[in-house]
């Protein structure tokens, strides 16, 4: 389907009529959906009118200038890792305590399976002059463990690429803050 803006000069209805027709002819292959029912191809179209010279008058384009190239590539179904299933994020209580508010990013792989692999969960420090509240070290620590602890008993849905499930790196920030 081609579409445009009502005021759009019958440009699109010209496109769509041009793809018809080659495919009608056979001269051009145009599946619009892969084998495996993934999304439509998308063509974005810009139409850029013709620049204006010194004087103020329009520069009629070339006609032999005008090109467009169509093609289709096949792309496998892919969707991303997601949580599937969330745990309960604890605030450590001691940081409770303290009213310590921090942020804290941890990068990790998600296995085919759906789960956090314990050994790749590292946590990415934020720099010195970051925007979020300032903590201590210990705090940050705790807040870092409490988040690792979460990360691993949550379960994600693996990522996939045609159909395949496949381990991927997640990255997981989160902010820890009272409510106001």
């Amino acid at each position: 389907v081609v579409r445009g803006p009502p005021s759009d000069s019958s440009a699109s209805s010209l496109l769509s009529a041009a793809f018809e027709s080659a495919r009608r002819r056979g001269t051009a292959l145009m599946p619009w959906r892969n084998e495996a029912g993934g999304e439509p191809v998308i063509i974005d179209l810009w139409l850029d009118p013709p620049a204006v010279d010194s004087v103020g008058e329009w520069k009629r384009p070339d006609p032999d200038a005008t090109e467009l190239t169509a093609f289709w590539i096949p792309l496998p179904a892919h969707s991303y890792a997601g949580v599937l299933r969330s745990a309960e994020l604890r605030y450590p209580k001691e940081n409770q305590r303290n009213h310590a508010e921090g942020d804290v990013t941890l990068r990790f792989v998600v296995d085919s399976s759906g789960r956090a692999q314990a050994a790749s969960i590292h946590d990415t420090p934020p720099p010195a002059n970051a925007k979020g509240p300032q903590m201590w070290a210990d705090e940050y620590d705790n807040f870092r463990d409490a988040t690792r602890e979460w990360v691993l008993t949550s379960v994600y849905t693996p990522e996939r690429i045609a159909g395949c499930t496949i381990e991927s790196v997640v990255e997981q920030p989160v902010k820890f803050r009272f409510p106001p």
